[in-house]
C-alpha cells in the first residue's frame, strides 16, 4: 500500500499528449479497484457493417460490458439513410449483444444527430447535457433487450 503524502510533496504534470503507457497503467489500476466491488469488466468489442459491392454503406460499433451493450458509433451513408439500414444495423448489434448476455443497451447522441431515430427504435432518454457543444444538447438513451413480458 502506498503511504499518503501531502499534496505539496507531489510532482504535478499536465500532458497535452499523454504517454499511452501511463494512461494504461492508471486505467488498469482503476479496473483492479473496481473489480474489488464489481464483477470483472469483460469489455468485448462488437461491430456490424453493411456493404454493397464491397462499398461500405453503414456500420455500428461498440462493446458489451457488465450486461450492457454500449453503442459508440453509428454511421449510414447519405444515400442509404431512411432506407432502414440504420435500423437493421442496430437490430443486428442488439441481437449479437443479447447473445453475449447483454440485457440492455445505452447510447448517446446529439440534437443534430439521431435522437428521433433512436426514439423510433425504442430507446428512452434518461439524461441530457445542455450546451454540449454550446447551443446544442447531448442526449443519453437506453433500451431493454429483454423480451416484453406477456400478460396472458
Amino acid at each position: 500500500m502506498i503511504t499518503p503524502c501531502p499534496l505539496t510533496d507531489l510532482e504535478w504534470e499536465v500532458h497535452d499528449q499523454p504517454d499511452p503507457a501511463i494512461v494504461r497503467e492508471f486505467v488498469h489500476r482503476l479496473v483492479q479497484a473496481n473489480e474489488l466491488v464489481a464483477p470483472p469488466e469483460n469489455h468485448q468489442p462488437l461491430a456490424v457493417v453493411a456493404r454493397s459491392d464491397s462499398r461500405l454503406v453503414g456500420g455500428v460499433s461498440g462493446y458489451t460490458h457488465w450486461g450492457w451493450l454500449f453503442v459508440g458509433h453509428l454511421w449510414v451513408a447519405d444515400g442509404s439513410r431512411r432506407t432502414r439500414v440504420g435500423t437493421r444495423l442496430m437490430t443486428m448489434i442488439e441481437a449479437a449483444a443479447a447473445a453475449r448476455g447483454a440485457e440492455s443497451v445505452h447510447v448517446d447522441t446529439y440534437d443534430f444527430q439521431a435522437l428521433g431515430f433512436y426514439e423510433r427504435n425504442g430507446y428512452e432518454v434518461f439524461g441530457q447535457l445542455d450546451d454540449y457543444p454550446i447551443g446544442h444538447t447531448r442526449f443519453f438513451l437506453r433500451k431493454s433487450l429483454k423480451p416484453a413480458e406477456s400478460h396472458e
